[in-house]
């Protein structure tokens, strides 16, 4: 169960907004006052003790730094409303996510998994696995957490990438030789259920470290009834001719204390993402579209979002100030695939 407070200086209530008439304001209606509450108020039980583990592993040999160093990431593997804090050593081919949840006021590791630094999460199947291809083989490995470890469920093998070489083809589910049609059936099951690709969302700097712990958790308690409502909308419309892959995220990326909503096309290279923000008459696409295989970068230092491109990194702000100068802080968070798109989602996104 998801436990969180919020302290007293949270609750600011806003100017009323009549008359203003400053496109881009974030509020609901030209007639509303606004209770709006600060993000980095809102309290959950997981906060510190994730802090300290994340403190621990900074000051570890495990550490790296650099941009394909150590990152982190919090995803609800358990669908329980508490995250789960996965870090991720370095972006190396042989590189596992390290695994905590939260029990009994602590960060519990409950296992290791993933390849250059990622795991996939199969929402669908509530289980959490990776890929990794070799020379001359490719492996599967996917396990459920229970009882706050990690359990193998399917593990496949598969030898093909060496048939140029002359050898017998070999295909294995769970340490047995199978026939072909048996391995694509069973690896069909994971390739066609959506995946988020989880382990490197945040580099461990203060400010992208700040953005994680204390806001990225905290949208359903910030926004207003009206504001979800508005969303909601949006995501739901979206969702009748979505890529089965499309995600969606609320972030803030104005830093102003209310999130946009980002929309996911899907992970192909050519998918794009939509911003959307709350404005006088709603939620309204602003902005154009940026990304590649459906997500971009924030720079939570500089307080810009950017794409990378191939002749460097493109920024943007949503007050079109000229970006044309950045160079990246190194304090930066991916955006764009938090969640699947899909009606539990958007119930699950808001609460």
């Amino acid at each position: 169960m998801r436990s969180l407070k919020i302290t007293a200086a949270a609750l600011i209530t806003a100017v009323s907004a009549a008359g203003c008439g400053i496109k881009g304001t974030k509020i609901v209606s030209e007639a509303e006052p606004v209770t709006s509450v600060n993000p980095e108020s809102v309290v959950f039980e997981w906060q510190s003790a994730y802090e300290a583990k994340l403190r621990d592993f900074q000051n570890s040999a495990d550490f790296s730094a650099g941009a394909d160093g150590s990152r982190f990431d919090l995803c609800d593997l358990t669908a329980d409303g508490t995250p789960e804090l996965i870090i991720s050593p370095s972006a190396e081919a042989q590189a596992a996510c390290m695994i905590y949840t939260y029990s009994g006021g602590s960060a519990l590791h409950i296992g290791d998994c993933g390849s250059g630094g990622t795991a996939e999460y199969l929402p669908e199947k509530s289980m959490i696995g990776f890929r990794y291809v070799g020379k001359s083989f490719e492996a599967r490995e996917y396990y459920s957490i229970e009882e706050n470890e990690l359990v193998i469920k399917s593990k496949l093998f598969n030898n093909k990438n060496s048939a140029s070489s002359g050898a017998r083809l070999k295909y294995e589910i769970n340490n047995e030789e199978v026939s072909f049609s048996d391995y694509d059936k069973a690896e069909r099951e994971f390739i066609d259920s959506p995946e988020l690709i989880i382990g490197r969302k945040y580099a461990f700097t203060d400010s992208a470290e700040k953005y994680g712990l204390r806001c990225g958790e905290s949208w359903g308690a910030v926004l207003t009834d009206v504001q979800k409502d508005q969303y909601s909308s949006v995501l739901t419309e979206l969702l009748q001719s979505a890529d089965y892959e499309a995600a969606f995220e609320l972030f803030d990326l104005d830093s102003n204390g209310i999130p946009e909503l980002i929309y996911s096309e899907g992970t192909d290279d050519e998918k794009r993402c939509y911003i959307y923000a709350l404005i006088e008459s709603g939620a309204e696409r602003v902005g154009e579209a940026i990304g590649k295989n459906g997500y971009f970068w924030y720079d939570a230092e500089k307080k810009v979002y950017f794409e990378k491109t191939k002749t460097g990194q493109k920024a943007y702000s949503l007050d079109n100030s000229d970006q044309s100068g950045y160079t990246s802080s190194g304090s930066i968070i991916e955006c764009g695939r938090k969640y699947l798109l899909n009606e539990g989602t958007i119930t699950e996104a808001f609460r």
